[in-house]
């Protein structure tokens, strides 16, 4: 179920249609499954209505360094055209592309705004440390980045996997809260729960470059698969991610899967150049199970997937003749 929050009104429906004046709005929706929430995402979302849409797409970044004479300069990494810029640095604004500022030690929060014709079209914040005299003065880019998918184990009851894509600059460090009270620092943990339930499991990764501290955090939960006693979770072990030995090659052109992330559809499209050969698909989980598999009716099959769970898959297209094969990744 949707629960939309448009320009501050409410909305239940899937696809809800809005008759909005032109301007900036920021939008949310929020998703819950059997009455629990599971996920949320947000948009800037620009309307124009009768008029020339001049937006150009941007990406706001930046990074900072504290020199010798203790001056911190933010240097502006953004992309984009025709782009101004506000930035928020210890509550005073700027709109300098790369600001300079005398900054006494300590922890900032600096948030950088960017506008492409007036209306805005990204942000990002970093938590910045200034530390005069520590004798960090070369600048440091900082990044960081959670990725991390729950999806359960189909051959062990309440066995639930992650594999942890997170990344980062410097020195990478882990804070998992498994949703019961526990938390583990360790890069690929292992969690046991004393109630086997549904749980909202979270990630926050810290990144440490030069005098610069950037984070990213990001939950997941396991409310999203079937609200039945046999999916209840047990155990977590997260996992780097492994091959899993399905093999590729380039003998079949043009292999288009979409959306990806899947939906609960998901439409193939492949150039099947030999009539003489039978081309099947095969849809593999992350432990090398095949959870869906048919023929391929034409260059355009559309495949019902509302009943995988979320997770990585791999999409093999193999022909009858042993010698046509390729595969493509999938996420839900």
């Amino acid at each position: 179920t949707y629960n939309w929050n448009i320009n501050g009104v409410s909305y239940s429906s899937t696809n809800p249609t809005v008759h909005l004046p032109n301007g900036n709005y920021h939008v949310t929706l929020f998703n819950s499954s059997v009455g629990m929430f599971c996920n949320s995402t947000s948009q800037n979302v620009n309307v124009y209505c009768g008029v020339t849409n001049t937006l150009t797409a941007c990406s706001a970044s930046f990074y900072s360094y504290t020199d010798s004479a203790c001056l911190t300069h933010f240097i502006n990494t953004s992309t984009g055209t025709a782009l101004t810029y506000n930035w928020n640095i210890n509550g005073v604004s700027y709109s300098s592309t790369n600001p300079t500022v005398n900054l006494p030690n300590g922890n900032y929060n600096v948030t950088l705004l960017n506008e492409s014709a007036g209306v805005i079209c990204d942000t990002a914040s970093q938590n910045v440390i200034v530390s005069c005299g520590s004798g960090t003065v070369n600048p440091n880019g900082c990044y960081a980045k959670t990725s991390f998918s729950l999806f359960k184990d189909s051959s062990n009851v309440g066995n639930y996997f992650a594999y942890n894509l997170s990344t980062g600059t410097g020195a990478v460090s882990y804070l998992w809260d498994f949703g019961d009270g526990s938390t583990s620092t360790q890069k690929y943990p292992f969690h046991t729960y004393a109630t086997p339930g549904h749980y909202v499991v979270c990630l926050k990764v810290t990144a440490t470059s030069g005098t610069l501290t950037c984070t990213d955090s990001n939950c997941d939960s396991s409310s999203v698969h079937k609200m039945v006693a046999g999916f209840l979770m047990s155990q977590l072990s997260v996992k780097p991610q492994v091959v899993t030995g399905v093999k590729e090659n380039t003998t079949i052109n043009g292999l288009k899967a979409f959306p990806n992330p899947i939906a609960d559809e998901l439409t193939i499209e492949v150039e099947l150049t030999n009539n003489k050969v039978d081309f099947t698909y095969s849809i593999i989980d992350a432990l090398g199970q095949v959870v869906l598999n048919n023929k391929l009716i034409d260059s355009k099959t559309i495949v019902n997937t509302s009943s995988l769970d979320k997770g990585f898959y791999f999409l093999t297209i193999s022909g009858s003749d042993k010698k046509s094969e390729k595969t493509i990744k999938l996420v839900k």
